[in-house]
């Protein structure tokens, strides 16, 4: 069962393994992205980043999707992570029974960043993300904008009117 699936730029860092992990009581952390799955070196440092006491999994979007879909996954507790809106929306439209879909940090890394409009304090999209994002509000996967579990979550519908 997924917990959550979390959009952040930096995928596994101190907030997901410290309060994320233990918030949702998670088993498994399942980072979903192709270019990380392809590359040992950030394979390594994101599954050191984890904590010993979850099992860190990084896998492409396509594995990632089977895997959280086989019946076999259906005991444990995973908090899927992503790091871009292409990937967040693939996964919700063809995941069912997701609990929550989160935005941490969006949208501070990469390309035309200064391009980007603000809608919180650590989430900037462009239209191509607006697009993406309003698709996975369209699954009805509770959708949210929450950076740690001690700050309000604000609904994403909201944001990006």
């Amino acid at each position: 069962m997924i917990k959550m699936l979390r959009i952040d730029d930096r995928m596994v860092h101190g907030q997901i393994a410290v309060l994320w992990t233990k918030q949702l009581d998670v088993t498994h952390i399942l980072v979903a992205n192709d270019k990380v799955a392809q590359n040992d070196i950030q394979k390594a440092s994101l599954k050191m980043a984890a904590p010993a006491s979850v099992k860190c999994s990084i896998l492409s979007v396509e594995d990632a999707v089977s895997v959280a879909t086989d019946q076999r996954a259906e005991n444990f507790k995973i908090l899927m992570l992503v790091n871009n809106t292409a990937d967040a929306r693939t996964i919700a439209e063809r995941i069912k029974g997701i609990e929550v879909f989160n935005v941490g940090n969006y949208g501070l890394i990469g390309e035309n960043v200064s391009a980007k409009r603000k809608l919180g304090d650590t989430f900037y999209v462009d239209e191509k993300d607006v697009e993406n994002l309003k698709a996975v509000i369209g699954t009805g996967v509770k959708s949210v904008y929450q950076l740690v579990p001690t700050k309000p979550a604000e609904p994403l519908q909201d944001l990006l009117k």
